[in-house]
């Protein structure tokens, strides 16, 4: 359970209390309270501002559900009282956390569905959407503003700001992504190197070009990609002499083409165009001098030569070529042939529609088509127009945004429209924009229905771009993006590779997929018996592989499911060596969910010189530092856990010594469960197996409505938990719960509304 603030205001009505519950509170826990909790929280000044004297009555703690959640949560893992107070008796303990269970549960009838504050797409999505709109992948993303995080995520709509810069970059990212699905015809002008023709004996190179002296012709050889129409560009002059001008002759594949006189001098010479079609492959034009004319010096008659020049040849184009073919554009068009306005309108419609994820209103579609109309009157041709209207569909706040708006005023909560489901569906599986067939649904009113919606999350869940959950869920909830700026030190361990660090993740994802895809429980991603490796994190494990491939393999019977997989053990490690402190707080925090208060200031560390590592073990120091009464209380409930997992070093591998101390591995958890090594501390936490589901669907519907939960939403969480439990107690069945829950089907308005 996972405190995150005030979730009804002390105003709020209350729910009636049932006399039995009012009454054991007067007789049996308000007793209890007071002798356990008065120490600290009496009066103005009680810790935490919570004041035990001022709750005569079980209803004034059912109004305050966040403290109440609070109490329930620091009760199970012995944070309070704290290890220097009186502690109650294990009874009087479960005898207190089993009473504030009931009575949080009799307020389940205030929580609402919760409010989704309006966001825009984070990286992610929006390369995801691009991609999935248009068959492009714009890796331009990468130099969008990074994305904040919230309650684990950076798909939480209260810290994805927009800044003057994403609007710059979304403008950028928008104009490239629709230059990319429709591309232009290319036209480029292709400068000839002279200098690398092959000149016959009757040319020779000057600095401006080169001169035919005498008659004769030069082969020049075009490279063409595109058969089309092409335009030849020379640049001529002659030398003039006797009563004719210089002849220049062009040959096209051995077939004479124009035949033109230049009179134009070396000073002012003239640019002549011809319009040539070239054929795919290798062209030769040749350029031909045929009336040389020269007369030597006679007496006071001076010397006449005749001579050509050539100062430049050009080829351009390819002129009036039709546009390439490409896969955004068969998305966009989709079998629209036409090329005027009413087929722009029908284009735009549908393009619009996907990409802002609900029908297009005539008004808005008019908007869009006059962007077509103003690129129209401009000189652009059909696809320009098209480009530059779908340009303004990814910078519209419709397609950057997520909307849901409240349009029923005085509504407590409503439920999602088809479109607003479809939309929270498929960016909470894919991370990217609804397909087609979750849009035809949407219009025919279909997906709110029960066994509708159930089938479409198990076809989502098989497509390729669920891929999405691994890589984005997963990578925040088990922290695989930490581990991709995971410092390790080398001199400790130098097998430690970049190439490692991806087997390390890619391990962990391949992990997940299969436990979804496979339909397997839950609590198989804690216990099952297999693995992916490849060549690299084979020998790592020191599992066989006869490939480099990546393969399915059953672990040895030291290593289950993730909390043995070395993406973990790596990210909860230090540099140098590994931490037990890190291990069970990540077990508490993201695999029970029984977070624990920050450490108080100043709380020091343990010792790290050589001498103190020398005459003590890991857990040996760890002791020491715990015996400090402020730090007792926290490390009790974190350090077993990790003492457990030392037989993995820092980065995963299998040891039985630290250096010169054999490995103690026995572990409690805050309960008091005890178990040696890591498998009996993943079968101790095995059997807490409805609080490990009951987390896991808590981080499933924050990543995917976008919003933290907060103490109201614990009942809709027990639902979530019971629907699992229902269908099955598989991944699969979790995620169709999540999906069919209230906070992901329903919305409250903001106060304002």
């Amino acid at each position: 359970m996972l405190a995150l603030g005030s979730a009804l205001p002390q105003s709020a009505a209350v729910p009636p209390v049932s006399v039995a519950l009012e009454t054991e509170f007067a007789q049996t826990i308000k007793p209890l309270t007071d002798k356990y909790c008065l120490s600290c929280h009496t009066g103005p000044r009680g810790a935490s501002g919570f004041n035990v004297d001022e709750y005569d009555k079980a209803a004034q703690l059912l109004v305050e559900t966040d403290r109440l959640q609070r109490l329930i949560q620091y009760l199970k893992t012995r944070h309070m009282p704290p290890a220097s107070s009186t502690q109650p008796a294990d009874g009087e303990r479960i005898q207190l956390i089993a009473y504030f269970e009931r009575l949080f549960s009799a307020g389940c009838d205030l929580a609402d569905s919760g409010r989704v504050t309006i966001r825009r797409l984070n990286r992610v999505e929006y390369r995801n959407s691009i991609r999935d709109l248009l068959a492009v992948d714009l890796a331009d993303v990468d130099d969008f503003p990074s994305d904040d995080v919230g309650y684990g995520f950076d798909t939480i709509g209260d810290v994805l700001t927009i800044s003057p810069l994403h609007m710059e970059k979304y403008l950028t990212a928008a104009e490239r992504a629709a230059a990319l699905a429709l591309p232009q015809p290319v036209s480029r002008v292709r400068q000839i190197d002279l200098a690398k023709i092959p000149l016959p004996e009757s040319a020779r190179m000057a600095e401006d070009g080169f001169v035919f002296f005498s008659n004769g012709r030069a082969p020049i050889t075009v490279p063409i990609e595109l058969e089309g129409d092409y335009d030849l560009r020379i640049r001529a002059s002659q030398d003039a002499g006797g009563p004719d001008p210089a002849r220049l002759i062009l040959i096209l594949n051995g077939t004479p083409i124009e035949d033109i006189p230049v009179k134009a001098t070396r000073r002012e010479p003239v640019e002549i165009e011809l319009p040539i079609r070239l054929k795919k492959g290798d062209n030769v034009i040749e350029v031909a001098f045929p009336n040389d004319y020269y007369q030597a010096t006679e007496g006071n008659r001076p010397q006449v030569d005749r001579n050509l020049w050539i100062h430049q040849v050009q080829v351009a184009g390819p002129k009036n070529q039709g546009a390439p073919t490409s896969p955004g554009r068969d998305r966009i068009y989709a079998g629209i042939t036409g090329r005027d306005r009413a087929a722009a309108g029908q284009i735009l419609d549908r393009f619009a529609l996907r990409a802002w994820r609900r029908p297009v209103s005539p008004g808005e579609l008019e908007r869009l088509l006059k962007l077509f109309d103003l690129a129209r009157a401009q000189g652009e041709n059909f696809d320009e127009s098209i480009q530059i209207a779908v340009t303004g569909v990814l910078c519209s706040p419709h397609f950057l945004f997520r909307v849901e708006l409240d349009d029923r005023a005085g509504s407590r909560d409503r439920e999602l429209n088809d479109y607003e489901l479809a939309s929270r569906m498929s960016y909470f599986i894919w991370a990217s924009t609804p397909d087609q067939q979750l849009l035809d649904l949407a219009r025919e009113g279909k997906l709110r229905d029960p066994a509708v919606r159930d089938a479409q999350v198990v076809r989502m869940l098989k497509d390729y771009k669920a891929k999405s959950l691994a890589e984005d869920f997963v990578g925040q909830w088990l922290q695989l993006r930490k581990l991709s700026e995971q410092e390790v030190d080398p001199s400790i361990y130098p097998t430690f590779t970049p190439e490692l660090r991806a087997s390390m993740i890619e391990e962990t994802r391949r992990f997940w997929t299969a436990i979804l895809q496979e339909d397997k429980k839950v609590i198989e991603l804690l216990t099952a018996d297999f693995t992916f490796v490849d060549l690299r994190l084979a020998r790592h494990y020191g599992v066989f592989s006869s490939t480099n491939d990546w393969t399915r393999v059953k672990l040895p019977d030291t290593r289950r499911g993730l909390l043995t997989q070395a993406s973990y053990l790596t990210v909860t490690s230090n540099p140098n060596r590994t931490s037990p402190v890190k291990r069970g707080k990540f077990v508490l925090d993201n695999i029970l969910g029984t977070p624990l208060p920050p450490p108080p200031p100043d709380v020091g560390a343990i010792a790290e010189d050589a001498e103190a590592m020398a005459e003590r073990s890991l857990r040996e120091r760890l002791e020491a530092h715990r015996a400090n009464p402020t730090c007792s209380s926290c490390h009790n409930a974190m350090d077993g856990i990790g003492f457990a997992l030392e037989n993995f070093d820092g980065i995963g591998q299998w040891r039985t010594q630290d250096g010169v101390h054999r490995i103690d591995n026995i572990g409690t958890l805050p309960t008091g469960e005890k178990f040696t090594g890591a498998r009996e501390m993943i079968r101790v936490i095995s059997a807490r197996e409805d609080e490990f589901t009951r987390y896991l669907g808590e981080r499933l519907i924050t990543y995917g409505t976008g919003r933290g939960m907060r103490a109201a939403d614990e009942c809709h969480l027990d639902s979530i938990l019971e629907d699992t439990k229902r269908r099955g107690g598989t991944l699969t069945a979790l995620v169709q719960s999540v999906v069919a829950s209230e906070p992901f089907r329903f919305r409250s308005p903001s106060p304002a509304e």
